[in-house]
């Protein structure tokens, strides 16, 4: 026997679907068997093509599967996706829950606590956000607690306020008399910055719009703020999802790894590595990558401002009841000066 490489992906696929088999063989209704089967059959689906899972039609074969599935099971399903970070199972589940027009998908547990679809309004990822938005319109309106009303509104406001035209990097704390230099770097990585120099000013811009594809923390924070500043930026639902990036002395790389600990959105650069140059960029591009699995292309972009606007349009004219545009009305307003959607904005 030759002992046969396997990187963690395969091992899981492998070792997964066999004992997941196995154990449907003995029982077919089996629901944790069934989970991973689901899990392994879509990410292996879907993974390939992330970026064009919301922009492209669900397959009628793979949309007939998905909403003949029991609910339980889709819940559980997405749930488990959720927590381990499967985009590529998160998106087509939440996509056939709004199909069905499930509300058992956007109704509480029993103890109360936010799951299915409300919770992926939450999740910080700006894909299951946008698939979740799209889920909730197809709700009864019943069943759409206001908490899921208000922050549907909120990502159409933020979606909409997005530029169409360019990655950018949220730029945290740049030191004093650097930041020219450090915007520089940042464009050669090929974002352009905007720049936050407190705390509350960054989580602001990351509720503001969903612009950002990379947050950079330089060692222009406070030494000893620096785990509420790290505290704030990774937990905000809005943020929590950009990798980050955070620049750092060489005399604090070890204590700066403690605090963030284990967190997989988190790559610690010393100050001297942080240069121009293909070894920043290519740790940069792999540490996206490995986030994102790929990065939001502008026909993406492009869908998330004109869904949102189109659905602003909809409310605002009483076709969706149950939900108020007024905390949008900044957003609609500016839209008077774009040659998009003036005409949309004039109406609401």
């Amino acid at each position: 026997l030759k002992p046969v490489d396997l990187t963690p992906y395969q091992a899981e696929e492998f070792f997964g679907m066999r004992y997941a088999r196995e154990a449907l063989d003995l029982d077919p209704a089996f629901q944790p068997a069934q989970v991973v089967m689901m899990n392994l059959m879509l990410e292996r689906h879907y993974r390939p093509q992330l970026d064009q899972i919301l922009v492209k039609p669900v397959p009628p074969k793979m949309l007939q599967l998905l909403t003949s599935l029991d609910t339980d099971l889709m819940i559980r399903v997405l749930e488990r996706a959720l927590e381990e970070r499967q985009l590529p199972v998160a998106l087509p589940i939440i996509q056939a829950l709004g199909e069905r027009g499930e509300f058992r998908a956007a109704r509480p547990s029993a103890a109360g606590q936010q799951r299915g679809i409300v919770k992926a309004l939450y999740y910080p990822d700006r894909r299951v956000q946008f698939a979740a938005f799209k889920a909730m319109l197809r709700m009864p309106k019943t069943t759409t607690p206001a908490v899921a009303a208000d922050r549907v509104v909120d990502l159409a406001r933020r979606f909409l306020a997005s530029d169409l035209t360019a990655s950018k990097a949220l730029l945290v704390y740049p030191p004093l008399g650097q930041e020219p230099d450090i915007r520089k770097i940042i464009k050669d990585l090929g974002y352009d910055a905007i720049t936050a120099r407190k705390t509350h000013e960054a989580v602001e811009l990351g509720k503001k719009t969903a612009d950002f594809d990379l947050l950079v923390l330089h060692r222009g924070a406070p030494e000893v703020d620096f785990p509420f500043v790290l505290a704030q930026l990774r937990q905000h639902y809005d943020l929590a999802g950009i990798p980050m990036v955070i620049v750092v002395s060489k005399e604090r790389e070890r204590i700066v790894q403690k605090q963030v600990g284990k967190d997989p959105g988190v790559l610690i650069i010393t100050e001297d590595r942080f240069v121009p140059g293909d070894e920043l960029k290519n740790l940069i591009e792999s540490h996206v990558k490995r986030m994102h699995i790929a990065r939001l292309t502008p026909e993406e972009r492009k869908m998330f401002a004109q869904f949102s606007m189109d659905t602003l349009w909809r409310m605002g004219r009483g076709d969706i009841e149950g939900y108020s545009v007024v905390p949008a009305i900044d957003v609609i307003v500016a839209q008077l000066e774009s040659k998009d959607y003036v005409l949309e904005a004039i109406e609401i």
